[in-house]
């Protein structure tokens, strides 16, 4: 298992000069970003909730790329207070035009799931997420 962490992997915006559809990458990053997707057996996207959303970064780093989420096995996790429903909710027509198969999604509640310091407050959470992972296998 690798983590991957958006802000470190600092992808730029969208600067290829084909469609991602096209699969014509050119830059560094995006072949790079191409092979990290195409290589993981599975991915687990976590997301906070922002304004009923998820994130721009998170938005352009599947934009960047098409066939490499083509049948990708996908769990979700969401969290913020309302436990991330609205991000995960905005985030699945995109997975699903892109063809990535989602397979689950969990949401953590903040201050009943986990508290501001990111512990653990849920007997129930680990075993959530590890049905999600026992989806993608």
């Amino acid at each position: 298992m690798e983590l991957l962490d958006l802000g470190a992997l600092d992808l730029p915006m969208l600067d290829e000069d084909d469609v991602p559809r096209l699969g014509n990458y050119t830059r560094p990053h995006t072949l790079a970003w191409a092979k990290t997707v195409s290589e993981a057996d599975a991915l687990i996207i976590l997301t906070p909730e922002y304004n009923a959303s998820f994130t721009a970064p998170l938005k352009n780093a599947i934009d960047t790329l098409f066939a490499e989420w083509n049948e990708k096995p996908i769990g979700v996790i969401g969290y913020g207070w309302g436990g991330g429903a609205r991000a995960t909710a905005a985030l699945s027509p995109v997975l699903k035009n892109v063809q990535a198969d989602e397979r689950g999604v969990v949401h953590v509640h903040f201050n009943k799931d986990i508290d501001p310091a990111g512990e653990v407050l849920s007997d129930e959470l680990a075993g959530k997420v590890q049905e999600l992972a026992a989806k993608l296998v």
